[in-house]
């Protein structure tokens, strides 16, 4: 992974809901979403777009940074 040059780091400053398909993955507020399916998140638009598209129990990979640490997370939406 990159140092994030050219992309968009935006933190999921909204409070995750407990029981949401987010908080099941493991998702925090606070989280940093580098990726999404593996493309770097460039603009807020694109990956609000790609959360709209998600189909029913679809699984969307996030890649996040939480403190030093950096991991994929898949979230897989509900019906």
């Amino acid at each position: 992974m990159g140092s994030g040059r050219g992309s968009l780091w935006f933190s999921a400053l909204l409070p995750v809901e407990p029981g949401s398909p987010a908080a099941e993955a493991g998702l925090r507020r606070g989280d940093l979403i580098l990726e999404v399916d593996r493309k770097p998140v460039k603009k807020l638009k694109s990956y609000n777009e790609r959360l709209r598209k998600a189909k029913s129990k679809e699984s969307i990979l996030f890649l996040i940074k939480r403190e030093d640490h950096t991991r994929f997370v898949a979230v897989k939406t509900k019906e």
